[in-house]
């Protein structure tokens, strides 16, 4: 089954980013790929590059939570499905 991608854009706010996300079933388990682009416009690269930095971090710790949320929630349903 290939990725179905989803697409994202800023609408506002200092850094302005496009991007896109997706998710494919890979043997018994589900690959999540995350995608992003963006545009510092006129920051400076050093806080270009702590932003990119901070935003790395939180697309981490989204992801994870995700996983965890997803994970938790399978195995609710499996348990009450019996």
């Amino acid at each position: 089954m290939r990725p179905m991608p989803d697409w994202d854009k800023s609408l506002s706010g200092p850094i302005q980013f496009e991007g896109s996300y997706g998710f494919e079933m890979v043997g018994d388990g589900t690959r999540f790929t995350f995608t992003i682009q963006g545009e510092t416009g006129k920051l400076s690269s050093f806080i270009g590059l702590l932003a990119v930095r901070m935003a790395r971090k939180q697309v981490e710790a989204d992801s994870a939570n995700l996983k965890n949320v997803l994970e938790r929630t399978l195995i609710q349903h499996r348990f009450s499905s019996k």
